[in-house]
């Protein structure tokens, strides 16, 4: 029997809901591929109610404590078996919401956390550190087994950039006190350099509100933790928050049957469509897979030298010079528009000739030159030699080969495209071990980059 290979948590703030956009939420989060899906800043209204209705009539299980008159809780919603957490939080426990579901690796304790947010007045700051305080007393230690600790906390890290003054001590204790017994912040973990905000004020000041902290024992199978900011920049917004994605290295059990809750689910946030993962397919293992393409290939692969290298790099850059100038000419781009003419793509082939001629003379023997061996050189080279293939493969499936040779399909394209993808990940994985990371942080560019232009 197969089993899936991560478990994911959201955290979404449901902005409190009328019922036509409570409608909008559900349709999306329907759609997202988390497995369990905490919801803050619920309300005991129409919007939260069929939020809750219709997710339990497709399958999905639902604790929902509704808060009292003018109060804001957290909604859990899974498509996992659950079982009740602890309490944590004597005061406003609605605002902490407990529950496990089950792991090959053990039990999991997910703890949906909605801190109240405060304004300058005594009443409410004495309200949000009081409620702190009751959290720190009835959450466990990140060091006593599995925990996700994720919600709205309406507090910053110490370090936030910019720091504002607002801000006191007891809310920045708050999040220090879970670092100094045992929990990680994925995130930061992750992204250690990074600046992201999932509340923007009118002002355009930005603040991380949204956390997910994992126990000790979960650091080493963080596999993902992005914000996913189309809900609050679409056009016709869900909310005035970035949900927080987070996927752990874990295999859940306990996957429910409902109609809705068993349906194959894909990423919503793909930079291109993608078709539902197979759970045949071990996705969380790829880099593995590629580490030890890496490692067979510094084992096997004869003595390397540099000379060529620079001539043939520079051949490369004007090729890519050229693609640019025909996607510029034709207005293919669709970021950029028609940003050149067809001169420039005549001029930019004649850099080509010009750098292919200096590349060959390069290239030639020379016994008397000595030149450092570097591994990356040939990795990063035979991406060029893929993607030659690949222009192989379209030239001869669309009949535009003129030259003799087998006949060649559009699946032939395709194992070639993967040839690209696969060379290009050990080239960066040579390049850097860190490899994994920085693709995750330049995918995520890409994605905000026209999801909210």
């Amino acid at each position: 029997m197969s089993h899936q290979t991560t478990l994911d948590v959201l955290t979404f703030n449901l902005n409190n809901p009328g019922r036509e956009r409570a409608e909008r939420q559900l349709a999306y989060l329907m759609g997202r591929p988390e497995e369990v899906m905490v919801l803050t800043e619920t309300v005991d209204s129409t919007g939260c109610a069929l939020l809750a209705s219709r997710f339990r009539a497709e399958g999905y299980e639902v604790v929902f404590p509704r808060p009292g008159r003018g109060e804001r809780g957290v909604m859990i919603v899974s498509r996992l078996a659950i079982r009740p957490g602890r309490d944590v939080a004597e005061y406003l426990p609605h605002r902490a919401v407990s529950v496990f579901v089950d792991t090959l690796e053990g039990p999991l304790e997910v703890v949906g956390l909605y801190v109240p947010s405060r304004d300058a007045t005594a009443t409410k700051k004495a309200r949000k550190e009081k409620f702190l305080e009751d959290c720190t007393i009835g959450l466990p230690g990140g060091k006593a087994g599995s925990q996700v600790v994720i919600g709205d906390f309406n507090i910053l890290e110490p370090n936030h950039v910019p720091r504002y003054k607002f801000f006191q001590a007891f809310e920045y204790d708050f999040y220090n006190w879970l670092g100094k017994v045992g929990y990680v912040d994925a995130y930061r973990e992750l992204h250690p350099d990074s600046s992201e905000y999932s509340w923007v004020g009118r002002t355009g000041d930005g603040y991380r509100y949204e956390h997910a902290h994992v126990s000790a024992d979960l650091r080493g199978g963080l596999l993902r933790c992005l914000y996913v900011h189309t809900p609050r920049t679409r056009e016709d917004r869900l909310t005035d928050h970035s949900a927080l994605s987070l996927s752990l290295a874990l295999h859940p059990t306990g996957i429910l049957r409902g109609p809705g809750a068993q349906a194959p689910r894909q990423p919503a946030e793909a930079l291109f469509p993608l078709t539902p993962r197979s759970e045949e397919i071990p996705m969380n293992d790829l880099w593995p897979r590629i580490e030890k393409l890496r490692t067979w290939l510094d084992d096997n692969a004869a003595p390397t030298s540099g000379t060529g290298w620079p001539g043939v790099f520079n051949v490369m850059e004007d090729l890519g010079a050229v693609s640019e100038a025909m996607h510029g000419a034709t207005g293919t781009n669709p970021r950029k528009g028609q940003s050149h003419t067809w001169d420039d793509v005549d001029k930019k082939l004649r850099d080509v000739i010009a750098s292919s001629n200096a590349a060959l003379e390069a290239a030639k023997p020379d016994e008397k030159a000595a030149t450092a061996s570097d591994p990356r050189l040939p990795r990063i080279g035979k991406i060029m030699e893929e993607l030659g293939e690949v222009a192989e493969a379209v030239r001869g499936s669309s009949g535009t080969d003129s030259d003799e040779g087998e006949p060649q399909t559009w699946d032939d394209v395709h194992k070639e495209l993967c040839d690209v993808i696969v060379t290009t990940m050990v080239a960066l994985l040579t390049c850097t071990p860190d490899a994994a990371k920085l693709l995750d942080v330049r995918l995520q560019r890409l994605v905000d980059r026209v999801t909210t232009s």
